[in-house]
């Protein structure tokens, strides 16, 4: 299911779904992390495309990826890090496009490219992967999420353009969302605006 318009009525949000169906709510919250709304979404904020794989488990690995994540400040990119079960998790090599992760010989491509690029950074041959995925993400041109009021509803709040920072930014917006609903300013809150 998926919502297709919103409406402000008498204080309420009204949100039509792709069903058909119309649910009243209070305060509403859109948690599109990585894409944007329509009604906020500007130039200056891109779809990109991105690229993961993981390895079998306990796959070999230096001793030390056990206790951290390694994120590569080159350009394009590149994160990697070690599971419980002893999986790397590689990832990166994103572009600047919208669709490009939905190509299955860019899928293959690209994970090729982490492979060998991952093998060069630790020393160790990187096997065929048991997983392998791609994904698209918003970005902003600050790098930072928007978080807040939908502009123009009182009600209605979102979250997008995370980036590759998911994880930090989104318990920030649910802080900072949270605060909002309950009547309360976060001092935080001026920092992610909708640009």
């Amino acid at each position: 299911m998926e919502i297709t318009d919103i409406r402000e009525v008498e204080g309420r949000n009204a949100v039509a779904t792709s069903d058909g169906r119309i649910i009243l709510a209070t305060h509403v919250v859109f948690c599109t992390g990585y894409e944007f709304l329509k009604a906020v979404a500007n130039k200056k904020h891109a779809i990109v495309s991105t690229w993961a794989m993981a390895t079998r488990p306990r796959h070999p690995r230096p001793e030390w990826l056990d206790d951290y994540l390694v994120w590569e400040g080159a350009d394009p990119y590149l994160y990697f890090r070690s599971t419980p079960d002893g999986r790397i998790i590689v990832g990166g090599e994103d572009e600047k496009s919208d669709d490009a992760f939905e190509d299955p010989a860019k899928l293959q491509a690209k994970s090729d490219i982490l492979r060998e690029k991952l093998s060069d950074l630790i020393g160790i041959r990187i096997g065929v992967p048991d997983y392998r995925w791609a994904a698209a993400f918003g970005v902003t041109a600050q790098g930072l999420p928007m978080i807040g009021r939908v502009p123009g509803m009182r009600n209605a709040f979102a979250t997008m353009g995370y980036g590759g920072n998911g994880i930090t930014f989104s318990q920030i917006a649910a802080e900072i969302i949270s605060s909002s609903i309950l009547g309360h300013a976060d001092p935080d809150a001026s920092l992610f605006p909708f640009v």
